[in-house]
């Protein structure tokens, strides 16, 4: 896996501390799936890429816990990210998927059978059909900043001032 520019600080920190910790990347991999949430989270983004409020919603874990994972995920090579003005889209890494579609295969396996897997599915499921995912989707198109009120859009803006300051 190369450093490249998809890289938050946090996740390219991750990845050298594991490689110099564990020096392989199959067994950062491994690492990295081996939590409960983090396969939760491959399991949500095997069917289709997501935002962290999205996942966060699908999960019911709070953002920081949703983007600590989301770094470790993406330092151990399984993620990938594309930022979308403020919003920040996750997806499989075609890389990973393409080099190790026996080991997704197998997890689609074990998620077919695991209940909270299921219901992480149905429930995204459910979320998509009813169109009630973050604004943000990249399923759809951008948000309608026309339909906030001047409230809401303000302390959007707000919010997204703090954030990337």
């Amino acid at each position: 896996m190369s450093a490249g520019p998809h890289l938050t600080k946090t996740s390219m920190i991750l990845y050298y501390a594991d490689m110099r910790i564990y020096g392989s990347k199959t067994i950062s991999r491994l690492k990295a799936l081996a939590d409960p949430t983090r396969l939760r989270i491959v399991n949500l983004l095997a069917v289709r890429p997501l935002c962290v409020c999205s996942i966060e919603q699908l999960l019911g874990v709070s953002q920081t816990a949703a983007s600590r994972h989301l770094a470790r995920l993406q330092a151990a090579g399984i993620l990938d990210s594309e930022r979308r003005a403020q919003w920040v889209y996750y997806s499989l890494d075609e890389a990973f998927v393409t080099d190790h579609a026996g080991l997704l295969d197998y997890l689609k396996r074990e998620a077919a059978e695991d209940a909270l897997l299921l219901e992480d599915r149905v429930r995204l499921e459910g979320h998509v059909e009813a169109d009630t995912l973050c604004a943000a989707d990249p399923e759809t198109s951008a948000p309608d900043m026309g339909s906030l009120s001047s409230r809401e859009t303000t302390r959007t803006k707000r919010n997204t001032q703090k954030e990337y300051v």
